[in-house]
């Protein structure tokens, strides 16, 4: 019944978690509703122990994944940072892909609101530029930037400013890895 979900749709939506000694995807179901009438299936799970995928992971997957403490220097994709802005304003921020061009996209969000924010940037040595847009203007075609921010990458800390791009009034900007 799910081989069809496995071949003639992508990854979106899959939820998974961390247990103690494995990682379980739970894939809900991909037939229609009506489907359901013929059936009992519902979601699908698949677990795989971690022994079983030790051969693919990096040294620095491996010590998470013993609890040894150790950790290795690893790249900067998809790290979570948190920190402030102005020293007030709490926020959390996740890296994702950064590409061989140093170009990357994040998300951050204001920890009181929650409310996701994309930035797109480039990484060049330890500097860190990023474009953060406002909006999208049918009129003139082009996106409005809310923000610019440039800031330097030193060991686990991220330092330096969110600039207003209306206003121009620097903001100052600190994280620290997680």
């Amino acid at each position: 019944m799910y081989e069809d979900c496995f071949t003639n749709y992508s990854l979106d939506g899959i939820e998974y978690y961390f247990a103690k000694d494995k990682i379980v995807f739970i894939a809900g179901r991909c037939s229609n509703h009506a489907m359901r009438a013929l059936d009992e299936l519902g979601s699908h799970v698949v677990e795989f122990p971690y022994r079983d995928l030790e051969k693919y992971w990096s040294s620095y997957a491996k010590n998470l994944l013993s609890d040894s403490g150790k950790t290795d220097k690893t790249s900067f994709d998809n790290k979570l940072y948190k920190g402030k802005i102005e020293g007030k304003y709490s926020i959390t921020v996740l890296i994702d892909k950064v590409y061989d061009d140093g170009s990357f996209s994040a998300k951050y969000w204001y920890d009181k609101n929650k409310k996701l924010i994309e930035w797109n940037g480039k990484l060049k040595g330890n500097h860190i530029s990023i474009i953060e847009n406002d909006y999208y203007s049918e009129e003139t075609n082009q996106w409005i930037f809310r923000a610019l921010i440039e800031a330097d990458l030193q060991g686990n800390k991220i330092s330096g400013t969110w600039q207003d791009y209306k206003t121009k009034k620097y903001l100052k900007l600190e994280l620290e890895e997680l």
